[in-house]
């Protein structure tokens, strides 16, 4: 039996009974143009009164197989399985099988592909690498930061003074009333927290001390540089990580732009400053938080609540609160420019590099501030 292509007249496909099988045999390719004819010719096989007990797709002559090809190559397997026929490729060119082992999702053996498991170890290995070099990237890049902001001290005049006028009141101003309230709720915990020495040593007075203490050496920075991270640092990794995608970082480049001078400087130094003044906000706001237990709570007067605090504070606390803030900012602006600097060129990028950014900003401070910790204890201070 024979099948002419009905434009061209020539021959699409062949069938030819061998032992009980059928053999079909297409000519020139496997198609959009040679669909309806090999599609007619399959039916033609399949529709017989009997039928074969096997159909074998010929493919040495077919040269060319397109989307359309492999949609009836689909169809031809899927009813002969349902009619219980045995069906089979044989004679395939290398180009034309491994286009169908690819749309059919099976490997060259015809089994589906699978993802060897990876042993605990090497993947451990692979994420100590991968840490690894990211950690000597971000070093690289500190050191070119640094190397840079030397070169502008001498040369104060070249800071993008407006920029990081903007950046700092992003980071700072539009973030005031949400530290001020976490703050006050943070100084309201820790009163009740102190009401137990309170009561054990039996002066109310006490809180004042637990709340002064607690929140300028330790709370207050700590609070600052988490809300800070999760605020103005990822805003700047999603924003440098967009700039990377949609190759604005490039055209800088080419445009002979410096993106340590243009980019990360001055975003660097707007949270270097509003940094340390937001802290000293948190510490305005958590005293203020602890004297609300007091005077409503504990039944003390402002003036010797505010009087204790005094007593408690000095200008030390202050300064390592201040020297917390400023090493925070730096830490959180150099890790957020740098993960948004690591996007790809895919949109779901963005979102992995500011979450990283965001993560790794949280780890840092709490190192820092655990360094600064150690040695606040060693040096007395």
């Amino acid at each position: 039996m024979r099948a002419e292509h009905p434009h061209t007249g020539k021959r699409a496909a062949a069938a030819d009974q061998e032992n009980g099988s059928v053999v079909l045999r297409p000519s020139g390719g496997i198609d959009r143009p040679h669909a309806r004819s090999f599609l007619a010719q399959a039916n033609l096989v399949l529709k017989e009164g009997t039928k074969p007990s096997r159909v074998v797709l010929d493919l040495r002559d077919a040269k060319r197989i397109d989307g359309v090809g492999v949609a009836l190559v689909r169809e031809l397997e899927d009813r002969c399985r349902r009619e219980g026929i045995a069906f089979s490729i044989e004679g395939a060119a290398p180009g034309v099988s491994e286009f169908l082992d690819f749309v059919r999702g099976r490997s060259r053996e015809g089994q589906p592909q699978t993802v060897p498991e990876t042993p605990p170890l090497a993947a451990l290995s692979r994420e100590a690498s991968r840490w690894a070099r990211s950690f000597k990237e971000f070093t690289a890049f500190v050191g070119r930061f640094a190397a840079r902001a030397a070169f502008l001290v001498t040369r104060p005049r070249r800071i993008r003074l407006g920029e990081m006028v903007y950046q700092l009141q992003k980071a700072g101003a539009e973030g005031t009333w949400l530290l001020v309230g976490l703050s006050l709720l943070l100084g309201v915990i820790m009163a009740f927290q102190g009401l137990t020495g309170a009561r054990g040593f039996g002066s109310p007075l006490i809180v004042a001390d637990v709340v002064t203490l607690s929140t300028t050496r330790e709370m207050a920075p700590l609070l600052t540089g988490v809300i800070v991270t999760g605020r103005s640092g990822a805003a700047i990794a999603a924003e440098i990580g967009s700039m990377k995608i949609h190759e604005e970082l490039d055209a800088l480049s080419v445009m002979g732009f410096d993106l340590m001078h243009f980019l990360f400087i001055p975003r660097t130094l707007a949270l270097a400053i509003a940094t340390p003044l937001l802290t000293l906000l948190s510490i305005g706001a958590g005293i203020l938080g602890g004297a609300a237990v007091a005077v409503f709570y504990l039944h003390l007067s402002a003036a010797a609540y505010f009087t204790e605090v005094q007593n408690a504070i000095s200008a030390t606390q202050i300064a390592s609160a201040l020297v917390k803030g400023i090493t925070f900012g730096l830490v959180i602006a150099l890790i957020s420019c740098f993960e948004g600097l690591q996007a790809g060129k895919a949109a779901e990028d963005v979102g992995k590099q500011t979450t990283a950014a965001v993560v790794r900003g949280i780890l840092a401070i709490i190192f820092a501030d655990a360094f600064f910790s150690i040695i606040s204890e060693v040096y007395k201070w």
